[in-house]
């Protein structure tokens, strides 16, 4: 009856173990043919290491040292398996950590009552356990971790399956402290692991955190106009398709620097990056921590803003005067909005609106000045 209820114990982790691998990793073949070659494997290795466990002295004790016995699994599972050894030991380690510790859970709970229900309580305990918490892990796997060994850089995957094997070093040696508890060193084995496993996650931690500030510099790169520190044309894209998914009302500004091309005839291109540089910083000031502003071409601009009516934002746009210097005194801006979804509903149409009104309001100019705006 005991061996029964062993083989049992060791079967729910076995069935656990490769329905993780199975539900992680892309099989070769039919799942009926998959899983007969499994079961024919799990019986033979099972029937081998119980054999080869009974002869010992410490058979039954809990110590959990037939889980190493699972990287047998290792061979059958590369030939049945389109996955690389690498991913699949990856799988393994993963799976074999959350099976160890529900086993852990299990024996020592089951120690804590009458020692002639030992073997059952273990196994109740460890099947309660897994009834639990399996659907969770099952899930997590397929959904984050798979997700994890598919995008994971190589160089970071390194460390994770350094730490994985860390882990599940851990646990084993941890059970035997604990079923062993006249011997310090193990004990002492496991504050080192448990050491180890603190600097691995934080060397792997220190890896993801500068493969992150990596990706926000090139977003930078993508998305910042490195002339103003707005955002650039890119980034306009995304933001107004965003706006536009939402479907919630707002406006889009639309703004020409007046004469900009004489700024540069005259003073230069140094003198004209400058120019458009103290542009950006009085716009900065005119505007509300919710509109976004953004450098689209040389001297053109683009204000995204909600909730409010942009008249009287484009009134302290135009009335926005500075001295650059008293040879180089601000030109003027001129301006156009529009509104979705009143003007129109896409990105382009509401550019072409804003852009129109904008030129109007230049053509005005030129009338008014008997100078063209745009010059």
């Amino acid at each position: 009856m005991e061996l029964f209820l062993h083989v049992l114990v060791v079967l729910e982790m076995l069935i656990v173990n490769l329905t993780t691998v199975n539900l992680s990793c892309k099989r070769k073949y039919s799942r009926s043919k998959t899983l007969l070659i499994l079961t024919g494997c799990a019986a033979v290795v099972i029937s081998v290491s119980l054999f080869l466990l009974t002869k010992t002295s410490t058979y039954g004790n809990g110590n959990g040292l037939f889980a190493l016995i699972g990287f047998v699994f290792l061979l059958p599972l590369k030939l049945l398996y389109r996955n690389s050894l690498q991913r699949i030991i990856e799988v393994i380690c993963s799976s074999w950590i959350y099976t160890m510790l529900v086993f852990v859970l299990a024996v020592h709970s089951a120690k804590l009552f009458d020692p002639s229900l030992f073997s059952l309580l273990a196994l109740l305990i460890q099947t309660g356990l897994y009834l639990l918490t399996m659907f969770p892990f099952w899930r997590f796997m397929k959904q984050k971790f798979v997700y994890v060994l598919t995008n994971i850089p190589p160089k970071t995957n390194k460390f994770l399956q350094a730490l994985s094997l860390m882990w599940f070093a851990t646990v084993i040696v941890i059970n035997l402290a604990l079923v062993y508890t006249d011997r310090s060193s193990l004990k002492f084995l496991s504050l080192l692991l448990l050491g180890a496993d603190a600097f691995l996650s934080y060397l792997l931690l220190h890896t993801i955190v500068r493969n992150l500030k990596s990706i926000e510099h090139l977003e930078t790169i993508v998305y910042i106009d490195s002339l103003t520190g707005l955002r650039n044309r890119s980034s306009l894209l995304l933001d107004a398709n965003e706006w536009l998914r939402q479907q919630e009302p707002f406006f889009l500004i639309f703004m020409d620097l007046d004469r900009f091309k004489s700024i540069n005839d005259r003073f230069g291109h140094l003198e004209g990056d400058a120019y458009l540089r103290r542009f950006a910083d009085s716009m900065r000031g005119l505007l509300r921590e919710s509109d976004i502003l953004y450098r689209i071409s040389g001297d053109e601009f683009i204000c995204l803003c909600r909730g409010q009516n942009p008249l009287g934002l484009i009134e302290r746009i135009r009335a926005n005067s500075w001295e650059y210097t008293p040879e180089n005194p601000f030109l003027g801006v001129s301006v156009g909005f529009a509104s979705y979804p009143e003007d129109a509903c896409t990105l382009g149409e509401l550019i072409a609106a804003a852009d129109g009104r904008m030129y109007a309001d230049k053509r005005e100019k030129d009338t008014c000045n008997g100078t063209p705006a745009d010059l």
